[in-house]
């Protein structure tokens, strides 16, 4: 991973301040608990119920087969941050994802978006003309 402690931080406040996120206190939570255990190096060792004790303060006798919140949740994360990357956050320069199967983050700088080419509406200048004779030779 490239990107500083610091660019992180700032990313995550931007995420946090989206339209997405901002009443989600829950979603950014989860985000910032899986993030900060990633970069203190026990990425690997986030697990369901790590996150559901640590982040949503389930009980010690939580039972992952009985209670879906943490999937559910981390669904839910996944679709708000790829909506925040196609939306307000199109522009960044840094992507945090979760891959399906795993609660661990993976941050990595993206490219920097590239100008989309519209289309344009202006008329061509040689418009053929259609052949007269061509409907008689028939």
């Amino acid at each position: 991973m490239d990107v500083t402690a610091h660019e992180i931080a700032a990313h995550l406040d931007r995420i946090e301040a989206s339209s997405g996120f901002s009443r989600a206190g829950r979603l950014v939570r989860f985000l910032r608990f899986i993030v900060d255990e990633t970069l203190a190096g026990r990425g690997r060792q986030i697990k369901e119920y790590s996150i559901a004790i640590g982040v949503f303060g389930r009980a010690s006798s939580y039972d992952p087969q009985v209670d879906s919140l943490v999937r559910v949740q981390a669904s839910l994360l996944r679709t708000r941050l790829s909506e925040y990357y196609s939306a307000e956050g199109r522009a960044e320069t840094i992507r945090i994802e979760i891959p399906k199967g795993g609660y661990e983050p993976v941050i990595r700088r993206s490219a920097a978006p590239t100008a989309v080419m519209k289309p344009s509406l202006r008329t061509p200048r040689h418009r053929p003309r259609p052949r007269v004779g061509a409907a008689w030779s028939l």
